[in-house]
């Protein structure tokens, strides 16, 4: 029913998903749709869930600078929060580029923030608090946009991930 770009950055394919799925509706980050505006999104996410999932999800948008701002959802049911790029979840075999790359940006071999997104977080405050929100919720397994899935204790994955700004306050 729905085709959710939750970051600027995944909307690449937006205009096959609406070609496979006319029906769907098109939803967008917030500032996808000045981004893209040969598409024609019904729907821009904000901090609160869309009354056609609020029954199922809950959702928080994630303080970070320009294209990288993201929305993060948790799904009540199977108890399972979804990231896109907010934390990264590289493990090891997967070349020795990628292992290079994931170790310098932060994230490897564990759930973690990349240096990118740290340093693209203006108001450490409401970053802060958007992280405190998302361990407040009841969730165990992680899905990340990039790497492994997190299949049990999430809480404390996403919490070493923070650690850093979670210590700053």
């Amino acid at each position: 029913r729905f085709v959710v770009s939750p970051s600027r950055t995944h909307s690449r394919w937006m205009e096959d998903y609406r070609e496979a799925y006319p029906e769907a509706a098109l939803v967008a980050a917030p500032g996808l749709p000045d981004h893209r505006p040969e598409l024609e999104f019904e729907r821009v996410l904000g901090d609160s869930p869309d009354p056609a999932w609020a029954r199922e999800l809950d959702q928080l948008e994630f303080p970070i600078r320009g294209q990288y701002r993201e929305i993060v959802f948790l799904h009540r049911a199977t108890r399972t929060l979804i990231l896109t790029d907010l934390c990264f979840n590289i493990p090891a075999g997967r070349g020795a580029l990628t292992a290079l790359a994931a170790r310098l940006l932060g994230y490897y071999r564990e759930l973690g923030t990349s240096r990118l997104v740290r340093a693209l977080i203006a108001d450490r405050a409401a970053a802060r608090d958007a992280a405190r929100r998302i361990l407040a919720w009841d969730f165990d397994r992680v899905i990340v946009g990039h790497g492994e899935i997190v299949e049990s204790g999430g809480p404390a994955a996403v919490e070493r991930a923070f650690g850093w700004l979670l210590r700053a306050g």
